[in-house]
Formats: structure tokens, sequence, C-alpha cells
């Protein structure tokens, strides 16, 4: 399969402030976020963009429903996300 990029996020008008400064990813741990995105299952790649008004992780994947996976399991985990509040990340176009 060919590899795409997914975009993935929230911003202002996906995200309640709340929810965005708590998928904030400051300074401290940026390293480790990219390190475990990088060893996730079908993620090649990752890029993650975080300001005060949004959060975005590029993943380039040959695998994007498995990546996408992948994202979700990590959210999970490491900010306590459940499956239903999975509506306010969104796939980004443009």
């Amino acid at each position: 399969m060919e590899p795409t990029l997914l975009v993935i996020g929230l911003n202002h008008r996906t995200a309640s402030l709340g929810m965005r400064e708590r998928f904030w990813i400051g300074e401290n741990r940026r390293y480790k976020v990219l390190q475990q995105l990088k060893s996730a299952e079908g993620i090649e790649e990752a890029v993650v963009l975080s300001t005060c008004c949004r959060t975005r992780f590029l993943l380039w994947a040959s695998e994007p429903t498995l990546a996408a996976n992948s994202l979700l399991q990590f959210l999970g985990a490491d900010h306590g996300i459940k499956l239903d509040r999975v509506g306010t990340f969104l796939p980004l176009a443009g």
C-alpha cells in the first residue's frame, strides 16, 4: 500500500480550552511522545504540533487505519481519553 500522510488533531473549533490544555505536549515530554508514536504499530514517522490553540499529530503510514488506531491507543494510555471522546479528535483537511 502507498504510504499516506494522516493529520489528526484538535483545535479551538473542535475542543474546549480545558481539553486542549490536557493534550498540550510540553518541551519536557516531546521526545518521549515522539519515541512512543514512532514505535507504535503502523506508524512509520510522526510529527507533533502542539500550541495553545491546537494539537496535531502528523503520521506517515503505509496502513492508515492501523496508524490511527495506534494513535487512539496512545491517547487512551497517555492521556486517559475514553473512546466516547474520540469524536473530539478529527481528521483535519488542509
